[in-house]
């Protein structure tokens, strides 16, 4: 075998381990594992100047960036390098005749080495190197030394001598490869750098997901962590902001006690079906704590842009016309037919299935008759300029309370933390600061409730099933719900 056979294998295998180490650095800007050896020789120095591949592959020219395109440019070597062990594969160095192909590789590597020299002194600039990055720049200075090789090599195959007749002659007018292989071996790189492109964009797609999925769990022991922190959530409530909320004899109040209560605001939406579970967990967990002294104060705030100017979707199609069939119940038989429509939207979401806002009057009308209502006062009310105004005035103060998703929960005033709104352990708390505020003896039932670390066993607030119903509870123009 010739000399050139080996220059050229050389070059493929320099190649091949240039696009195996640019891989793995690939990896490990996604933060995947790589081989522990490869690993080591990374270093994890945090000190300036030390070295630290993951720091380097992470800085500013760990990426390239054109427009809302991010490139890693360890992707880039991936491509590069294979490209180029492609051709070496495929072509090779061409005979004399066919020289003029070898001016690609030359350009590619050529192109390569100066962004190489950029990429180093950029390092060299840096508070840290890379092992693995000079290596492959490295192995980009072997492929220009072999690639000028292969090319000043031609000068050996001039015309035949007295010495060597017949394989001068060959070598003159040998012609290499066929256009046929070469046009195969361009369609070769090409193929194989969109492979890698397809490889690494669904590469990147999973370690982007695998990492979501590791912030996500970490976040979700943080909230159950916080959720089960009573002391936390109530000193949050507690340095809350205070809002007048305005409550009159108008108003959607649900008083169960004459006695002293502490007032709660619900700004909620009748689709929703946090808000829904939430009702429940009013009736079954909150209440007994209070002895039924909790005040409930409803306030619209509907996710659907057909009644609320402060949402841009449509997602509960219902909630405006459930919304304001209840307020014209109130309007024609006060707050406490209100409350019975209240209850039996939240205790049954079926009844608002299969109905949309621009086409129901079949369904008002039935669900007036089922409520001893007048079918014609409530369409007339429900479409009345006053009932509109009502509900603007709901949105517009939930609006200046910061709510934008639903429930939007208040107690005296202050915001309970969307983690808190349905944790048993943050409302007897806020049951403990009510009897300690009235200086009352609490009822015994209440008073074994307040001594218990849980609630106690029956069917889950929200559950018809028996499941458990828990969550941050919130519903929002982002969580399709």
């Amino acid at each position: 075998m010739s000399k050139w056979f080996w220059l050229q294998l050389t070059m493929v295998l320099v190649a091949a381990a240039a696009t195996f180490i640019s891989l793995n650095l690939f990896k490990k800007h996604f933060g995947q594992p790589v081989s522990s050896w490869f690993d080591a020789a990374c270093g994890e120095s945090d000190e300036p100047g030390g070295a630290n591949c993951e720091k380097v592959i992470k800085s500013e020219w760990g990426t390239i960036r054109y427009g809302h395109l991010v490139i890693p440019t360890a992707l880039l070597g991936v491509v590069y390098y294979a490209s180029l062990a492609t051709w070496l594969l495929g072509v090779g160095r061409p005979s004399r005749r066919r020289r003029w192909l070898h001016v690609l590789p030359s350009l590619m590597v050529a192109a390569g080495f100066f962004f190489s020299v950029f990429l180093t002194y950029k390092m060299i600039a840096s508070d840290h190197w890379c092992p693995w990055c000079l290596v492959t720049h490295g192995c980009n200075l072997l492929l220009l030394i072999g690639i000028a090789l292969l090319w000043l090599g031609y000068d050996d195959d001039g015309a035949a001598t007295v010495a060597a007749p017949a394989e001068r002659t060959a070598a003159a007018t040998a012609e290499h490869p066929g256009m046929r292989a070469a046009g195969m071996t361009l369609l070769a790189m090409a193929a194989v750098s969109a492979g890698l492109w397809f490889y690494a964009g669904y590469y990147a797609a999973i370690a982007v997901a695998r990492q979501k999925e590791r912030e996500a769990r970490k976040y979700e022991s943080y909230v159950k962590e916080v959720q089960q922190d009573a002391t936390t959530l109530m000193t949050n409530w507690e340095l809350g902001q205070k809002y007048d909320f305005k409550i009159t004899d108008e108003s959607a109040v649900r008083i169960l006690s004459k006695a002293p209560s502490m007032q709660m605001v619900v700004f909620s939406d009748f689709e929703c079906p946090f808000c829904r579970r939430f009702a429940v967990f009013i009736e079954e967990r909150i209440q007994p704590l209070f002895a039924n002294r909790m005040m409930i104060a409803y306030k619209h705030y509907p996710l659907n842009a057909r009644c609320n100017p402060r949402v841009k979707s449509y997602m509960h199609k219902n909630a405006c016309w459930a919304g304001a069939f209840a307020e014209a119940a109130r309007l024609q038989q006060g707050n406490e037919k209100f409350w019975d429509i209240h209850d039996y939207f939240y205790h049954d979401p079926s009844t608002l299935r299969g109905a949309t806002d621009e086409n129901n009057e079949a369904r008002i009308r039935s669900l007036a008759a089922r409520f001893g209502l007048d079918p014609d006062r409530v369409i007339a009310d429900m479409q009345s300029p006053e009932l509109g105004a009502g509900f603007l005035a709901d949105i517009e103060e939930a609006a200046a309370a910061g709510v934008t998703s639903t429930p939007g929960v208040f107690v005296n005033g202050k915001k309970v933390n969307q983690l808190a709104i349905m944790q048993w352990p943050f409302w007897r708390e806020m049951a403990r600061l009510y009897w300690k505020t009235v200086n009352e003896e609490p009822p015994a039932e209440v008073t074994e409730l307040l001594n218990s670390l849980s609630p106690p066993k029956k069917e889950a607030a929200g559950s018809k099933d028996g499941t458990e119903q828990a969550g941050n509870g919130v519903a929002n123009e982002d969580s399709g719900e």
